[in-house]
């Protein structure tokens, strides 16, 4: 299919009003063993693809989120292709700001190599 980037899961701290979460149902530390077992196995079989994500809901709120994952990363000497995001704002000013954010997270959790891909966004009026 020639598909060159490889995202492992969408949204695995988006939270309901009451708590639950509609996209990962297991506990932060169950998602970070999860995706540092499906990422290894991936880039095992498939080298040249990129792979990455995890496509955070909104960063400010899983920063200590992102961060375990990171450091679960790191242990193994795993490097993420990249890093992705969503962000959806009614300031466009806030944009800049979510783009900024992510490099920083990046660069605290020894992320920094990643491409950052902001791949679900909207300005909200």
């Amino acid at each position: 299919m020639d598909i060159e980037y490889w995202e492992i899961w969408n949204e695995p701290d988006c939270k309901n009003a009451d708590g639950s979460n509609p996209c990962w149902q297991g506990t932060e530390a169950e998602f970070t063993e999860f995706f540092a077992v499906v990422y290894k196995h991936l880039k095992s079989c498939f080298p040249h693809l990129k792979i990455g994500g995890p496509a955070f809901a909104y960063l400010p709120a899983c920063r200590d989120f992102a961060l375990k994952l990171f450091e679960r990363l790191n242990k193994e000497n795993l490097k993420l292709d990249f890093f992705s995001y969503h962000c959806y704002a009614s300031d466009s000013e806030w944009l800049s700001t979510m783009i900024n954010y992510a490099k920083d997270l990046a660069v605290e959790g020894g992320q920094e190599q990643a491409e950052l891909i902001l791949n679900e966004w909207n300005y909200i009026k």
